[in-house]
């Protein structure tokens, strides 16, 4: 990892679909482990996020099922002093329910009100965006839009996206890919590198007649 902590990467990690694997698909080749939380409606995000039927107490229990690959790999990020951050629809929440029971410390989270007429998606690109500007991130995410990420992050040559399987959670294909632009991301060289690859594809790009920044997206960052 470079020193300065401007150039130091940050992990905007989701949880649906990347850790929590709501409905696991036997025989994908991916291990999961369930773990039973309750949750409390008074301690529940409102906002992009669909209640489930408390109980007359306000609180409700069910199993839930993560990626045992995924935990471990976020395990190893903290312990590696990685800038891992939770965005997420669970906002602050994430650490009420998750942490502890997954052995991480509670971690930062990117979060701001999302706006009116923002979706989800909207929302995790403009808040990236937002607070990750000059600095390399690396969003996790099973609904990922790279594209507009791309274009509204600066610098948009340290911008990496991967996409996750929700029906899977992370894998340990994934968990390579990942570490490998987090090692580039970590150094002068690998820096370079990247900014390299970004200028090689946005020259494809321009061979091919794409337009470079579709003007929708500058709306996603006002």
């Amino acid at each position: 990892m470079i020193a300065a902590a401007r150039y130091s990467p940050i992990v905007a990690l989701d949880v649906d679909g990347v850790l929590r694997v709501p409905e696991p698909r036997p025989g994908e080749g991916t291990e999961v482990f369930a773990v039973e939380i309750t949750m409390h409606r008074d301690r529940f995000p409102k906002a992009l996020h669909r209640s489930p039927r408390w109980d007359e107490d306000g609180a409700f229990t069910a199993t839930h099922f993560f990626s045992a690959t995924g935990v471990e790999w976020v395990r190893s990020l903290v312990e590696r002093g990685v800038d891992v951050r939770w965005c997420t629809t669970w906002g602050i929440h994430a650490n009420t329910y998750f942490t502890t029971l997954l052995d991480l410390p509670e971690l930062p989270t990117i979060f701001a009100p999302p706006r009116w007429d923002e979706n989800a998606v909207e929302w995790k690109v403009r808040i990236i965006a937002e607070a990750s500007r000059g600095r390399p991130v690396l969003w996790v995410d099973d609904q990922a839009w790279e594209e507009a990420l791309r274009y509204t992050h600066t610098p948009r040559a340290l911008t990496g996206v991967r996409h996750i399987h929700p029906a899977v959670g992370i894998t340990a294909d994934d968990v390579t890919a990942m570490n490998d632009w987090l090692a580039l991301a970590g150094s002068p060289e690998g820096l370079d590198e990247l900014r390299h690859q970004w200028r090689r594809q946005r020259d494809r790009q321009r061979r091919r007649g794409v337009r470079p920044f579709p003007a929708e997206w500058a709306a996603l960052i006002r």
